[in-house]
């Protein structure tokens, strides 16, 4: 009986060991992916803001050119 339980409780320290990984890992991908979330939210932000100063000073892209 000592060497069954002896083979559960490894099993059990190997299982534990994975799940600690594993868990390591979707922290570190859910950190990653808030970053890129984040990057692209200033991203937009910022081709918004470039439109618009492009529109207001410009006129906008649709405008025709002052020779015709």
């Amino acid at each position: 009986m000592t060497d069954r339980q002896t083979q559960l409780e490894e099993l059990l320290a190997h299982q534990q060991r994975m799940l600690d990984e594993l868990n390591s890992v979707v922290t570190g991908l859910r950190n990653e992916l808030d970053l890129a979330n984040l990057e692209r939210t200033k991203l937009k932000t910022t081709v918004a803001r470039l439109v618009e100063h492009y529109e207001a000073a410009d006129g906008g892209p649709d405008e025709k050119p002052p020779h015709y």
